[in-house]
């Protein structure tokens, strides 16, 4: 075979996998207004299944709907009857071969107020961007409440059928919010030192752990928010010593994005970056972790994809904008058709029309994303 470590057999926790692909989540807007899943989120990831991922994380999906509404379309774990919709959605992508974890999402301060009605909540009254919407400081309360809806959408994952459940750490978003010392300004038991910050996380992952034991569970974080200009921002090694502390907790890998609210070209970076140029990132933590690194890197060929496992940067490959712009990559890549690859050109539409327009996300090379 061409590509022998990206089409390797591997596991993450129980979860067996028949390669070291993985689908990045990426918020689409496609979802139903109460958050359930219709055909065209269905169609749209098992096309991506069927397009030879091995493992698909399902977009941020959200677990708290009174405070967090970032978007319209977000898919949603909220209440027991998102179950129904969602077990279509993951018997879609098993029917093909293809493993499927949710990520679960609070958009903490970074929720539209105009969406959701309410000021959002944060740790602390800090916006997430200057000049953002302030939010209000979470009661210890509240903090709980949030907390159990974390723990009960991970139950409603189990039952609907993913294979594992992904906590979204990353991208200024709430439990991110509570790792920084920039965002997260509390004089009480989740505020002030490492340990501190660490504790809303920890506690949600007790939770998760305590009510459904085995179950694979993955944490998405920032590695790096790189803003270095910005005094306690998240930083290389702020980001090593979260992943370790997650590690010690028994998590089965960890997803290493990049950026921020003030930096997200960090995370869905324009043409003009490089592939790889954040691949010295994941290399850290590949390094000195033992569980499974899933990492992106602005990835646009199956060559490039190969040699970072070869590498050893990371030991999955997660494709973001590549797999909007053709959902057969890995299918390509397995048969020698790079050529037939048709790649990301790193235009920033998707993110135009999702984050700018407040529309569903499209895609400028594939005028099929979103009507599979």
């Amino acid at each position: 075979m061409k590509y022998p470590k990206l089409f390797e057999k591997s596991k993450i926790g129980s979860i067996e996998l028949k390669n070291r692909i993985v689908m990045a989540p990426m918020g689409t807007g496609f979802a139903n207004d109460d958050g359930t899943v219709n055909d065209r989120v269905i169609n749209y990831y098992e096309q991506r299944a069927k397009g030879g991922a091995g493992l698909i994380i399902v977009e941020a999906a959200c677990v708290d709907d009174v405070y967090s509404v970032p978007f319209k379309g977000q898919i949603r774990v909220s209440q027991d009857y998102h179950i129904e919709s969602l077990e279509k959605l993951t018997q879609a992508i098993h029917e093909h071969g293809s493993k499927a974890v949710l990520q679960i999402h609070h958009a903490g301060s970074t929720s539209n107020p105009a969406l959701a009605g309410c000021q959002p909540i944060s740790p602390s009254d800090i916006p997430p961007a200057p000049g953002g919407n302030i939010p209000r400081p979470m009661t210890l309360e509240e903090i709980g409440q949030v907390q159990q809806k974390f723990i009960d959408a991970a139950v409603r994952c189990e039952k609907a059928g993913f294979d594992g459940v992904e906590l979204h750490g990353a991208h200024s978003y709430l439990i991110a919010q509570f790792f920084s010392k920039y965002y997260n300004r509390r004089t009480d038991a989740y505020g002030g030192d490492f340990d501190n910050r660490m504790r809303f996380i920890s506690e949600i992952i007790d939770g998760i752990q305590k009510a459904l034991p085995s179950y694979p569970l993955l944490v998405r974080i920032s590695g790096d928010e790189m803003t270095p200009d910005i005094a306690d921002t998240l930083t290389l090694q702020d980001g090593l010593e979260i992943a370790q502390f997650l590690q010690a907790k028994g998590i089965d890998a960890i997803d290493i994005s990049n950026g921020g609210a003030m930096n997200p070209n960090a995370n869905c970076d324009p043409a003009s970056y490089t592939p790889g140029w954040k691949k010295h990132i994941s290399k850290v933590f590949k390094d000195a972790l033992t569980i499974p690194v899933i990492a992106t890197n602005t990835i646009k060929t199956p060559h490039f994809a190969e040699s970072l496992l070869d590498d050893n940067i990371c030991d999955f490959i997660a494709l973001g904008r590549a797999l909007f712009a053709d959902a057969n990559f890995a299918a390509k890549a397995k048969e020698s058709r790079e050529e037939d690859i048709v790649k990301c050109i790193g235009c920033m539409y998707c993110r135009k029309k999702l984050l700018v327009e407040k529309v569903p996300v499209e895609c400028a090379v594939n005028p099929e994303l979103g009507h599979e």
